[in-house]
């Protein structure tokens, strides 16, 4: 009985590090780390583009995008920019033949 009750006693101790273990890389992968810091400051920085603004002002408050995708169903690009791993849209700025701002979507 008493090596019945080491097991379980060993078992449960890895059992609740291994569940530990995957808190913390959920809570890293989520809330934390590079891509996160990137996608908050893609966030606040959107707020500040404006219809208009010419491609070289997106670019220098952006930042390069994670693609370009020709713009649906009108001439111009579309810069897509990544949010957090929770959100399940994407930032894009759409930009018109003459490359200036033409809309901001904030769920692309």
């Amino acid at each position: 009985m008493n090596t019945m009750l080491r097991w379980l006693l060993k078992s449960l101790i890895i059992l609740s590090g291994v569940i530990l273990c995957g808190i913390f890389a959920l809570y890293f992968v989520f809330f934390s780390g590079s891509d996160v810091e990137q996608a908050t400051r893609n966030s606040s920085n959107s707020q500040r583009i404006e219809i208009g603004m010419d491609r070289h002002q997106v670019l220098s408050i952006m930042g390069p995008p994670i693609r370009i995708e020709p713009r649906p169903q009108q001439p111009g690009i579309v810069y897509v920019y990544a949010t957090s791993a929770l959100a399940s849209h994407e930032i894009a700025v759409a930009l018109g033949p003459d490359s200036l701002v033409a809309a901001v979507y904030h769920g692309y």
